[in-house]
């Protein structure tokens, strides 16, 4: 009697991601909450070995420099001069431009593993405007 309640609550809980919102991917790896200017807000998340979760969205510049600020988020001086969205794990930007002279920012969370791990990172990618972000977060 006990196996199907145990087979039935496996199968939910596996079905159902706290992820399953792109609020809560915003937020986990971003740091801070959507801002109420953010539109177009797209997450996924891809976990097999290692755990990948992209956002996209578009928002006001002056509620980028919040994000930034509360991500902890450093300038890099490395400008990509495209960043495809072909090969996200987002679905709906796949047909969109590419960013171009886009400006990178990011931070790398320490890992108290050892040097075969990874450390978890957050790349954000943004346009000129700054006001695309494009968030690509990894942890090992």
């Amino acid at each position: 009697m006990l196996v199907p309640v145990v087979l039935i609550a496996g199968w939910f809980f596996s079905s159902y991601s706290f992820w399953a919102y792109p609020s809560h991917v915003f937020e986990f790896i971003l740091k801070v909450p959507p801002p109420a200017s953010v539109i177009d807000l797209h997450a996924e998340e891809h976990t097999f070995t290692d755990t990948r979760m992209e956002v996209f969205c578009r928002i006001s510049p002056e509620d980028f420099e919040k994000i930034i600020k509360g991500g902890r988020f450093e300038e890099s001086s490395y400008r990509p001069q495209t960043v495809a969205f072909k090969r996200s794990l987002i679905d709906a930007i796949h047909d969109l431009p590419p960013l171009v002279n886009a400006i990178q920012y990011s931070y790398v969370l320490p890992t108290d593993l050892d040097e075969s791990h990874f450390p978890t990172s957050c790349t954000l990618y943004t346009n000129e405007d700054k006001t695309i972000i494009y968030a690509v977060y990894s942890t090992d």
